[in-house]
């Protein structure tokens, strides 16, 4: 039976513990919705956490009040960046980025000039030129004897087996005679050198040496008393070199062209040089 004393709940006081359950049905679908946020987060999705929480909370028949709906999705947004975002940030360099070093290797020696070599010495001499070989002696009609080569001035031929004979030089010159027998007027003067590259001395008593102007070969008078007069003598060693000064008279319309015989002696046959 009803108490008497007991007072019934008025209208008022229904209304307040409508809304004290309400105010606890909203917390604890805000408690739900911060955690799933927060689950998400971690699984880096909190966009898809979100939105399927608040389906969840709405079949309870309580409807969340907005301003509590918006702080837990938005938050987690903003703190925790996407897995797109994160790998864009981790691909793009960062403008401030330079080179922390310079090479500092520097060569410590320049290339050697060995490509290009430099001759380090001079000769010291000009070669002697080599002697033109004795071909097989022939008989000069004009000259009235066996010729061995017939070569020009500062040449070298064969007089003998190892020995050579070379006219240096054959020059146009005057005369002056002074006694009997001697005549004034123009001359050649021809020098001689003889090599002995044998093991045994050469007699050099016996060479001789004339001279012919023209192609008709008209023989020369030797002048035996001019001052510059030097002819050879006595013998010349094994390797050693001997030279000789002829001086020979020609006529005043003698030619130009002058031919000088050398020869060791009557057995010998002759080295021919032209002019």
């Amino acid at each position: 039976m009803t108490d008497p004393t007991s007072t019934p709940p008025s209208g008022r006081t229904r209304i307040y513990a409508i809304a004290g359950a309400a105010v606890v049905v909203v917390a604890l679908g805000t408690t739900a919705i911060v955690a799933a946020a927060t689950g998400a987060s971690d699984d880096a999705q909190p966009g898809a956490a979100a939105s399927s929480s608040a389906p969840s909370q709405s079949s309870t028949g309580a409807a969340p009040d907005a301003s509590t709906t918006d702080a837990p999705t938005t938050a987690p947004s903003s703190a925790s960046p996407s897995a797109d975002d994160s790998a864009a940030a981790s691909e793009s360099p960062t403008s401030s980025a330079k080179p922390t070093a310079k090479p500092t290797a520097k060569p410590t020696s320049k290339p050697s000039s060995t490509s290009t070599p430099k001759p380090t010495a001079k000769p010291s001499s000009t070669p002697s030129p080599s002697p033109t070989p004795s071909s097989t002696p022939t008989f000069d009609p004009k000259l009235g004897d066996t010729v061995s080569a017939t070569v020009s001035v500062d040449d070298r031929a064969l007089l003998d087996t190892g020995v050579t004979a070379e006219v240096t030089s054959i020059t146009d010159d005057k005369i002056e005679g002074d006694g009997v027998g001697q005549v004034t007027g123009p001359a050649l003067r021809v020098k001689v050198t003889i090599r002995n590259t044998t093991s045994k001395a050469v007699d050099l008593k016996n060479v001789t040496v004339n001279a012919y102007t023209g192609k008709d070969l008209v023989p020369a008078a030797p002048v035996n008393a001019d001052d510059a007069l030097d002819p050879f003598s006595g013998s010349l060693a094994a390797g050693a070199t001997a030279k000789a000064t002829y001086v020979f008279g020609v006529a005043e319309d003698a030619s130009d062209s002058v031919t000088v015989t050398v020869d060791l002696g009557a057995d010998s046959p002759l080295v021919v040089v032209t002019r």
